[in-house]
């Protein structure tokens, strides 16, 4: 038996030729689905619901490897207008 790691989405031929696509989570099939898209959806709410059970303990998620942070938008109303303390 292959071990497969959390979210590894593997396609298997079915001997009537129809595809199916598993979705793996803690070594198990966690789900299974027609197409790759649906697949993609599983796994999203596989990564959605460990996100709020870490939240739950009080871990700060952190965000995925290569992931840029936000930058905060500069303040366009400065250096401030004479109309703006009227």
């Amino acid at each position: 038996m292959t071990t497969h790691a959390n979210g590894a989405i593997v396609e298997r031929d079915l001997p009537d030729g129809a595809i199916r696509f598993d979705v793996y989570e803690d070594g198990k099939v966690a789900g299974t689905a027609l197409s790759l898209e649906d697949a993609l959806g599983i796994l999203a709410k596989l990564k959605l619901k460990r996100l709020r059970a870490s939240a739950v303990e009080g871990e700060r998620p952190q965000p995925p490897a290569g992931t840029v942070e936000p930058v905060e938008e500069e303040d366009d109303d400065w250096p401030p207008r004479p109309d703006m303390y009227r």
